[in-house]
């Protein structure tokens, strides 16, 4: 429900990831979530019982929603920057999940309509905002550690069947973008949020996987920054091994971690170490 008090907020897209994020609103007292849509009726049907909100028929009979502010668009990228210049057009706020859009020429277009309409337009890059990676650039700053001078992020799923991956848009190059787009932009911007802008990029992907997967289920990227830090993602499906680390290297000390939710090692230059516990990383 909205209360006067209240941001109201429509959900576009009832999948497993904007479920999700409707119900962390929903608990949020100063957020109002007026309800939800997605082209399945069913699935937002499902959706708004369980959050106990209204559905609607269309996105334009959400975008008219009385107090109605802004939306949260979680529906598949490719359907990202049409859904971001209606929300524009209606003067309403917009949090869209990543990838932004599939293209840059996308992006730029989304950046200027909403710069336009006067309208906040954020992207859901959440990783750089996990404990582990909060508390590295904590350490980096109040260690004396310098600026990063390179970083290593390695993330590797293994291949499951019946995963989201299985079947549907998620399968296809040019609805998904591949793994880059769908899921390791998040490492991207992780990398971006430790060592700044990049300056080059060198990629390779490799098929390892003959499923229905229409692209490559394995990533080696390279990145040099505009600081002059290198950086390097190892990232895929293709790995059978499941692997979550990262390390970023300092002038004055080295930081590890073993993905979200292991720990955390600094080694400072003087070989004195610091370990640290999940729990310790909010401290």
């Amino acid at each position: 429900m909205n209360g006067k008090d209240q941001f109201g907020v429509g959900v576009i897209g009832c999948g497993g990831h904007g479920k999700m994020l409707a119900k962390q609103l929903v608990m949020m007292p100063q957020v109002g979530v007026l309800g939800v849509f997605d082209v399945d009726a069913k699935s937002a049907a499902l959706a708004a019982e369980e959050l106990d909100v209204k559905t609607f028929s269309s996105v334009e009979n959400l975008l008219d929603a009385p107090g109605l502010e802004g939306v949260v668009i979680a529906s598949p990228q490719f359907t990202h920057k049409d859904l971001t210049l209606q929300a524009a057009a209606a003067e309403k706020h917009v949090f869209v999940e990543k990838p932004m859009a599939l293209s840059t020429a996308d992006c730029d277009e989304m950046l200027g309509v909403a710069d336009q309409a006067g309208i906040k337009l954020s992207t859901g890059h959440c990783l750089r905002l996990m404990p582990p990676y909060r508390k590295a650039r904590e350490l980096i700053d109040s260690e004396s550690l310098g600026e990063p001078l390179g970083i290593i992020v390695a993330r590797n799923s293994g291949r499951w069947p019946g995963t989201v991956f299985s079947e549907g848009w998620r399968t296809g190059s040019e609805s998904s973008g591949g793994l880059l787009f769908e899921v390791h932009v998040h490492e991207l911007d992780l990398m971006r949020a430790m060592c700044g802008e990049p300056e080059t990029v060198y990629a390779q992907g490799i098929k390892v996987v003959d499923d229905n997967l229409q692209y490559e289920d394995l990533w080696f990227v390279h990145v040099r920054f505009k600081s002059g830090a290198g950086g390097v993602l190892y990232a895929g499906m293709g790995c059978f091994i499941g692997q979550h680390y990262l390390t970023i290297q300092c002038p004055n000390g080295t930081i590890s971690t073993t993905g979200q939710g292991g720990d955390m090692l600094l080694v400072r230059i003087d070989k004195s170490e610091t370990r640290l516990a999940p729990e310790q990383f909010d401290d």
